[in-house]
């Protein structure tokens, strides 16, 4: 098995930014748990 034309397909600008924005509010979404659920102790 080969790799034909290893730079002809690109992503769009469009596509870029959507899956950009799609990975960050993933990463929100996964990170808001965290953020409800802890707590900080002093001494």
């Amino acid at each position: 098995m080969a790799i034909m034309r290893p730079l002809r397909y690109h992503l769009s600008r469009r596509r870029t930014i959507g899956a950009l924005v799609l990975i960050w509010l993933a990463s929100v979404l996964l990170a808001i748990p965290g953020l409800l659920y802890s707590t900080t102790m002093t001494r």
